[in-house]
């Protein structure tokens, strides 16, 4: 969606020559026509549909490894805390801090891999067919959300309306555009969640390194 590039002859900051309003200072730019208006919105539907798909594939490779790590850690600290490199440690303070730091090296993987579950279902709808079906169904919507994305039908839409071209086209925009807004802020709060979700791993990535080397230290 990218265009040629001019000043804005208002704020003079640099900007696309097929934007109607200067995003900056808000001036209009020049007048639209409703084809473009309709080309513009629908390629701006069609890229957060795209977008949507590169964040779940991206949440969903999250929760795998998160779940590898918890996993992997949950043996290793089964491993290393019955190990005689902390089972001799003379400070108890040091043993302590050992464990601490492995706890929080746990539970931030725990909390990524939520975060990866939340980011993934953000938008869904869940359905369970069970006698728990509305305690799990309340309990599901308010961990991921209960907004689910949209789709246009623009056949449906157009046997709705009976009048000009014009009209259809119109009624096409407002609802490509009603749909559109709501996508975007769908994928804004998943990638959010993703975003968390890399923090977290990223520190208990920290957590595990600096209690690698206490152990390390210890040991020589």
């Amino acid at each position: 969606m990218e265009g040629l590039h001019m000043n804005c002859p208002n704020c003079q900051k640099e900007i696309q020559q097929d934007w109607v309003y200067c995003y900056f200072c808000g001036i209009k730019l020049r007048e639209s026509n409703i084809d473009e208006s309709y080309s513009r919105i629908l390629a701006m539907y069609e890229f957060e549909q795209e977008r949507r798909q590169l964040l779940e594939s991206k949440s969903a490779t999250y929760i795998g490894l998160t779940s590898v790590m918890v996993t992997i850690l949950l043996v290793v600290g089964n491993l290393l805390f019955s190990s005689s490199a902390i089972s001799h440690i003379s400070k108890v303070y040091v043993y302590y801090l050992l464990l601490a730091l492995y706890i929080c090296a746990v539970a931030g993987f725990t909390f990524s891999a939520v975060f990866a579950f939340r980011a993934y279902h953000t938008g869904s709808v869940f359905t369970y067919h069970t006698t728990l079906t509305d305690l799990l169904n309340t309990i599901l919507g308010k961990l991921v959300g209960t907004e689910v994305y949209k789709m246009v039908d623009p056949e449906k839409v157009l046997c709705l309306v009976t009048t000009s071209p014009e009209n259809a086209k119109t009624e096409l925009l407002k609802t490509y555009s009603r749909v559109w807004k709501k996508n975007y802020d769908l994928n804004n709060l998943k990638s959010d969640r993703i975003l968390i979700c890399y923090a977290l791993s990223s520190m208990s990535l920290i957590t595990i390194v600096l209690t690698t080397v206490i152990v390390l230290i210890i040991e020589i």
